[in-house]
Formats: C-alpha cells, sequence, structure tokens
C-alpha cells in the first residue's frame, strides 16, 4: 500500500554544512525521523559512537566510488524521541522570529544539535561527465605554457581521476600531494612537512623529468592552515609557480 510521509522540518544545504537534512514523522509511530545526506567527512564526524559493520563498509565503498571519479554522498538516519523533538521544534520555529542578524547562528547550532549519532544506511555515486571539448581546451592552454589551477568541492580521489580526465595531471608528470587527515594531532606540522618534502622533490627534478612538468594537489583543510601562515604560502607559492597544473579539492566557496 501507498504510504505518505509528511516532512516537518527541512535543515537546509550550504558549503559550509556539507549536508542537509529532513525530519519527518511516519503514519502511526510516536519518534520521529532524521535523514540526512552529506559529504562522508562530515557524516563520520556525527554518526553513533559504535558505527555498525555495515557503516564502515559504506564508506568504503564511497571511497571507491570516488577513486572512480564518481561524486558521492553518505546518508544516514537517526531516531528522534517525540520529547526530544518538540522541545528541539520550539526552539527551531523561535529561531525563524529572531532577529536577522543572529538567525543564521541559531539555526546553524540547532542543526547541530539535532544531527547526531547518524546511522549510516547508505551511499550514492553520481558521474558528472565534463562538458565537450574541455580535455582537448585544458590540452592546449597547457601547450600554450599557461598554468591551469582547479578548485573543487569533490573529494582528492574524484579530483585526482577528474584531473587525469581532464589532462591536468599525466603519469610522466611528477605529482605532489599534501594531504590533511581531520583527526591529525598536529595539522600545521603536517602541513609544513608535506610542503617542504614538495620543494625538496621539485628541486631534485632533472631536465627530463622538469620538461614532463608537476602537477600538485592540495586539500581544503591543508589550504586553509597554509594561507592563514605567511612563511607556508611563500613556500606554496614557490611550489605552485613551478608546476604545470595545480588541484585544490574539497575547497568551498565564502561571500
Amino acid at each position: 500500500p501507498e504510504v505518505t510521509y509528511k516532512v516537518l522540518n527541512t535543515i537546509e544545504f550550504d558549503s559550509d554544512r556539507k549536508r542537509m537534512s529532513v525530519i519527518f514523522q511516519a503514519p502511526g509511530q510516536l519518534d520521529y525521523t532524521l535523514f540526512c545526506k552529506g559529504a562522508d567527512e562530515v557524516i563520520l564526524q556525527r554518526q553513533v559512537a559504535q558505527p555498525s559493520v555495515m557503516a564502515a563498509q559504506t564508506f568504503a565503498d564511497a571511497t571507491e566510488f570516488a577513486s572512480a571519479g564518481l561524486r558521492t554522498l553518505i546518508l544516514a538516519k537517526r531516531t528522534i524521541p517525540a520529547e526530544e523533538y518538540l522541545q528541539w521544534r520550539g526552539k527551531w520555529d523561535a529561531a525563524k522570529k529572531a532577529d536577522r542578524s543572529q538567525r543564521e547562528g541559531i539555526k546553524a547550532a540547532l542543526a547541530e544539535e539535532i544531527e547526531r549519532d547518524l546511522e549510516v544506511f547508505a551511499a550514492t555515486a553520481v558521474e558528472d561527465k565534463l562538458q565537450e571539448g574541455v580535455p582537448e581546451t585544458l590540452e592546449q592552454l597547457l601547450r600554450a605554457g599557461l598554468k591551469v589551477w582547479m578548485l573543487t568541492g569533490d573529494k582528492k580521489d574524484t579530483a585526482k581521476k577528474i584531473g587525469s580526465a581532464t589532462g591536468l595531471i599525466n603519469s610522466r608528470m611528477l605529482l605532489l600531494e599534501v594531504d590533511l587527515d581531520d583527526d591529525e594531532a598536529h595539522p600545521e606540522a603536517r602541513v609544513t612537512e608535506a610542503l617542504t618534502q614538495c620543494e625538496r622533490d621539485m628541486a631534485e627534478l632533472d631536465a627530463d623529468a622538469r620538461a614532463d612538468g608537476a602537477a600538485m594537489v592540495i586539500v581544503g583543510g591543508a589550504l586553509g592552515y597554509v594561507l592563514a601562515d605567511e612563511a607556508l604560502s611563500q613556500t606554496f607559492l614557490r611550489v605552485a609557480i613551478e608546476c604545470h597544473s595545480v588541484i585544490c579539492c574539497r575547497v568551498v566557496w565564502t561571500p
């Protein structure tokens, strides 16, 4: 039989949150359900303390999909007791009437409050094909001696795959990577070490290798530390200007 679910609340997506949620109540149920979809690292930070085997497999599948150049999202859910939801909804409704200067901050805090203890149950993978002529156009730009930078919100694996498909990365190039794990204990030191190694690798290239070129891939978390530190910025620029292409992944646009 057909069942109709009424969406009671929608917590919208934005580039900072990297996720969106809906809350609904199934017919005949006292509790409420939250469905959330978002970037893997965002869901990972908000899942239950003891995730299921299926959750671990889902994250592994998403990584595999990303390595194939697909754009991925993780889907998760949470059952919300009626009393908790009704209290939260009262605060959510009040936030809508708050002063405009405070409204978004209040709603963001309320979203954090309810989007927790998530149970991962699925992943999606979408192929976003390159527009016709993109690889050929980029090839001509590179052959003309222009440096090409690509900024994307995609995961690193997806970004590298797209970089290969567009010719920004090829097997002859030296590939430099500046990565940063979400749980890195000393992130600034890790970024400094990675950039120093990149600079060292570039200095060791012989003439033939320099002719083949180099490409750099840097994740948004690492780039944030680079841009906040003058010394790191200078090291980054010294390496980047020597590269044929630079790919900045997991970056978001901030107005």
